[in-house]
């Protein structure tokens, strides 16, 4: 069965001419807060909700977040860009006029990653403690479907206001209060996978404004072009994507992550029946449509009208990228679709970016010499003992990245090291914790833990430091381990998590099956190691479809699998 949508949530992007109207609405843009004037001001773009039959138009925007304000007012929260408001809402209208809300009261953003009700309301409210007590959050602005929780959430926290975002009256102006400076904080940015001792990337106004331009101008985002978005908003992925297609006067088309998951299918024949423009995800949601396309699901669609898939929040793969050809190609995607790019919490999603337009590029590297500090060398294509490793982009709008070896002195251009960037989209710190923004930031440069290389310019990310595995003194990178046999006969839907057994300097291959035949899983998967990698023996645990947890974004969550692992859960 299709998505079914009603005519008032139909999408507007096919009217106008191309062009950058937006650009000059936004020339003195400095404050997200400066923003909504703007909004106030427009005559097109919404934001389509097709799951809740419903869209706000951007020029609706002002009048519901000076509304939220004013209840912070009585709440004594304005003004004090010091203190932070907690959002508890899914996507949804609610969530936008509570952002906005907070942003126009000059106070800091928390958006709250939503915890799942599946096993009760207890577990739930246990989950929030730990990013409740390390934003000393002040109020929390519910909204749907947590509202009927406002009251339990209440009783456990008695010092922190509730406000139910639906009883903010919308108001037509913006009540008195100082409107923010570029310097003041406006978001509080926790990882949807956080424990229970949660890092907040502390993200100024200016720093989000200069990382929504930078992907709207690098983007080629034109009058008229829109968008979807599935991650949730309380990600910097889905909360950047918001703010840039706002800021662009663009329509953008906001579904679910379960409905997505679920029904992508569907959801891609929505994309191109509405003919919309830009698509944002993590690499395995475009193995998710092309597993759709691949299958015939996507027969029929016409995808000319697709400018940009970016591509970014997780290594991209080179066969993502050889598949989107092959299958999405006769359908009308162009080879200048695919747009990888480089990202972390702590720079509003942006370190690197491919122009629109551009072609990525993939380089076949000797395995071999991905070595701390070592010159990387080249094949002219694939062939034994080669791993491909996709480029990410050049650097994004005014930012600098570089390359450092383990004692922390820079390398040149082609050789193998730590990232670290800086730029006007970085974090401020971590909040009240220097201890690790100290050990973060390093001479103003950001580290940002992921290995890689750069060449003629762009950045090539192989993965993360904490991922990598010693075996017998040699490295593997887990993600490269896992691109080699995520396609074994047998693994589920490419489920497949490599970990490090570091008392046992032992290689851990974790995959989901369904298989009866678990020992031909087992030696296929051993095989494709040694054949690929070099490594001759691993161990192997197949685990049930759904038991490897990832974050909301779609990463794999390798510390709970290590500690799940390794604390002898059973599996």
């Amino acid at each position: 069965m299709g998505l079914e949508v009603d005519a008032a949530t139909q999408s507007g992007s096919q009217a106008g001419k191309p062009g950058l109207r937006w650009l000059a609405e936004t020339r003195e843009l400095r404050t997200m807060a400066d923003l909504l004037p703007v909004l106030a001001q427009r005559t097109v773009g919404e934001l389509v909700f097709p799951e809740l039959n419903t869209s706000l138009a951007h020029r609706e925007i002002p009048a519901r977040a000076y509304g939220v304000a004013a209840e912070l007012r009585r709440a004594g929260m304005d003004d004090r860009p010091d203190r932070r408001v907690g959002i508890l809402a899914a996507t949804s209208p609610e969530f936008v006029s509570a952002l906005f809300g907070v942003f126009a009261a000059n106070v800091a953003a928390v958006p709250i990653p939503v915890p799942s009700f599946a096993a009760g309301l207890e577990p739930a409210l246990e989950r929030l403690d730990g990013l409740v007590r390390s934003a000393e959050l002040r109020c929390v602005l519910v909204g749907p479907p947590f509202d009927e929780f406002g009251a339990a959430i209440q009783e456990r926290y008695p010092d922190v206001a509730v406000v139910r975002i639906a009883d903010c009256e919308p108001l037509p102006e913006l009540p008195q209060a100082r409107m923010p400076k570029p310097q003041d904080l406006a978001v509080v940015q926790f990882s949807s996978g956080s424990t229970s001792s949660p890092k907040g990337a502390m993200i100024e106004h200016g720093a989000l404004v200069a990382s929504v331009l930078g992907t709207a101008e690098r983007g080629g985002v034109e009058d008229g072009d829109a968008a979807m978005v599935w991650v949730p908003l309380f990600h910097d992925f889905g909360l950047v994507t918001l703010l840039t297609h706002l800021v662009t006067a663009s329509d953008l088309h906001m579904f679910s992550p379960v409905t997505f998951v679920r029904r992508t299918a569907e959801t891609i024949r929505y994309f191109a029946d509405q003919g919309i423009a830009f698509f944002t995800g993590p690499n395995f949601a475009y193995d998710r449509i092309l597993d759709a396309a691949a299958a015939g699901r996507l027969d029929g669609i016409d995808l000319t009208g697709w400018k940009a898939a970016i591509n970014a929040g997780e290594p991209v793969a080179s066969t993502t990228l050889r598949r989107f050809d092959e299958l999405l190609g006769p359908l009308g995607a162009r080879p200048t679709v695919m747009t990888p790019g480089y990202g972390a919490a702590e720079f509003c999603v942006g370190i690197s970016l491919q122009p629109a337009g551009g072609v990525a590029k993939t380089v076949h590297v000797d395995r071999g010499s991905l070595q701390d500090g070592g010159r990387v060398v080249i094949h002219d294509g694939p062939q034994p003992g080669a791993v491909p490793v996709v480029s990410q982009g050049p650097a994004f709008p005014g930012v600098e990245f570089r390359i450092t070896d383990g004692g922390g002195r820079v390398v040149d251009e082609g050789h193998f090291g730590e990232i670290e960037a800086r730029g006007p989209n970085m974090l401020r710190g971590y909040l009240d914790d220097h201890a690790a923004t100290d050990a973060a930031i390093r001479d103003g440069w950001f580290r940002t833990q992921d290995t890689g290389f750069v060449l003629g310019g762009e950045l090539y990310v192989s993965g993360r430091r904490s991922d990598m595995v010693v075996v017998a003194g040699r490295n593997f990178h887990a993600h490269d381990v896992e691109m080699a046999i995520r396609d074994v006969d047998g693994v589920y839907q490419r489920h497949v998590v490599v970990v490090a057994d570091v008392s046992r300097e032992r290689m851990v291959v974790v995959a989901e099956t369904q298989t009866d035949d678990q020992a031909a899983l087992v030696a296929g998967i051993r095989a494709r190691i040694a054949d690929e990698v070099g490594l001759a023996d691993v161990d192997v645990r197949l685990v049930a479809r759904g038991w490897l947890p990832r974050t909301s974004s779609g990463k794999w969550r390798r510390g709970e699998v290590r500690e799940r692992l390794f604390a002898g859960c059973e599996v």
